[in-house]
């Protein structure tokens, strides 16, 4: 079974539970998973017609926004610092204090899953591919043209700071 036809799955069964759970209403919304694909509004469309199922694909920057606002919802032991959340397909960087004052925030195409389908050609990169990796991902940093900060804390989210932790 495709991707694609895993992913529909999900859908039918979500929409299954929130019709037994009798919500209301849903959102659903996509990152960069859907958001890099090339045939995006032929899936948007395939969803729309065989579940009747809108989804709001998010910009990078409105997906950086949204995951910085997940901060909220923990105490933090400094109110500014530096947010990122590295996805499989793009990767989001907040600099924010007062915990809500943002002061640059950007997003890049570049995730684990995008870097491991781009540059590893076995299991683990080789250490010519991890010096490609490492160089590529600077380069993309360093085009952000983000301004220079000082900031104690780095703040991580998802499974890329989970397994970094370990």
């Amino acid at each position: 079974m495709d991707r694609i036809r895993l992913k529909e799955e999900f859908l039918k069964e979500l929409k299954k539970y929130s019709d037994k759970l009798h919500v209301d209403k849903s959102y659903y919304v996509a990152t960069a998973s859907l958001r890099n694909v090339k045939n995006k509004n032929e899936v948007l469309d395939l969803v729309k017609k065989s579940l009747n199922i809108d989804i709001t694909v998010y910009t990078g920057e409105e997906e950086a926004k949204h995951s910085f606002h997940s901060l909220r919802w923990i105490d933090l032991p400094c109110d500014e610092g530096i947010f990122v959340d590295i996805g499989g397909g793009s990767s989001e960087i907040t600099i924010f204090e007062d915990t809500d004052k943002i002061l640059e925030q950007k997003s890049i195409p570049i995730g684990v899953l995008t870097i491991f389908n781009e540059y590893v050609s076995l299991l683990y990169p080789t250490k010519e591919e991890q010096q490609t990796i490492i160089n590529e991902t600077l380069k993309r940093i360093n085009n952000l043209k983000i301004n220079d900060f000082s900031m104690e804390y780095l703040y991580g989210i998802g499974k890329t700071f989970v397994t970094l932790k370990r």
